[in-house]
């Protein structure tokens, strides 16, 4: 015991190191965790890869015309899916080509049935080798999305998007599991230093009573 007393006291700076490992114990235990429920959702066949047909879709501010390209009709188009079977939804994929820059592409989901869409809630594209876009969804139960294929600005006008193709639950590296999005990251870098610095308040505050009192 006095070994180990010795040992913290030799290090800069023992609460942060500590919280900051509580960290990484936690983040791996989460991308594990979910590794764990993919693979249950495989096994129990809600995991699977599923083509979503467009024109099947709630449509607002988009249309497919009489080529069966699809035409924005309005400056907010959307796509919206309804989770009604209990499916998992990890990724998404979307294939098209522009007839202009599409400008913002991002996909909004919902983890309750009554819930409305909100910013707070989505993630953007990321543009692939072949042009098309890739959307990773956080782990947990999704009631809804909502699939903004592109934002026209006025002076553009109407956009094409020609051979639009929807696919869920594409796969994924394994590591994606182990990904916290740039919001979980900044969770993971600050709060540790936070809490570190928290408790050293707390514990400086406490001595400084003990000193008080003797």
């Amino acid at each position: 015991m006095k070994r180990l007393q010795c040992w913290a006291r030799r290090l800069p700076a023992p609460i942060p190191l500590v919280c900051y490992g509580l960290a990484l114990v936690f983040w791996l235990g989460s991308g594990l965790a979910v590794l764990g429920w993919e693979a249950a959702g495989r096994a129990g066949g809600r995991l699977a890869q599923t083509d979503l047909d467009p024109a099947a879709l709630e449509q607002v501010d988009i249309a497919p015309d009489e080529s069966g390209d699809w035409v924005t009709t309005g400056g907010d188009p959307q796509l919206i899916w309804r989770n009604t079977d209990g499916q998992m939804a990890r990724t998404l994929l979307m294939q098209a080509q522009f007839s202009q820059t599409p400008r913002e592409v991002c996909l909004y989901y919902t983890t309750r049935a009554d819930e409305p869409f909100s910013s707070g809630k989505r993630v953007f594209g990321q543009k692939q080798d072949d042009g098309s876009y890739l959307f990773r969804l956080p782990a947990g139960s999704i009631a809804a999305l909502r699939l903004d294929p592109c934002s026209p600005a006025e002076e553009q006008g109407a956009i094409t998007l020609t051979g639009l193709t929807l696919t869920l639950n594409v796969d994924a590296p394994w590591y994606a599991a182990f990904n916290p999005g740039w919001s979980g990251l900044f969770g993971y870098l600050v709060w540790p230093g936070l809490a570190a610095a928290a408790i050293r308040w707390l514990w400086d505050g406490v001595r400084f009573v003990r000193r008080r009192k003797q």
